[in-house]
């Protein structure tokens, strides 16, 4: 389903798509002690678009195509940055 999402954008002359990947973080995935699964989610959600998947762009040709990795927020209202919250 995403795929087809992605590749009627790519269709219409798109050359980023975004992955579907938000809160797929260790922070957010600690909460429910899933930390360890963050790296191969972030992977998967890209992975159809990596070169050697199978996926071909579908844009103009010559055009390149960009992933996006959807980060999100995380829940976590501690965070200090250098002494700044």
């Amino acid at each position: 389903m995403i795929e087809g999402i992605h590749r009627q954008y790519l269709e219409a002359g798109a050359d980023i798509i975004e992955t579907n990947t938000f809160n797929a973080q260790a922070i957010s995935l600690g909460d429910y002690g899933m930390e360890s699964l963050a790296l191969r989610d972030c992977k998967g959600g890209c992975g159809m678009w990596s070169p050697g998947s199978g996926s071909r762009h579908g844009g103009a040709a010559g055009s390149s195509l960009l992933v996006a990795g959807a980060i999100g927020a995380d829940d976590e209202d501690d965070v200090d940055f250098d002494g700044r919250k």
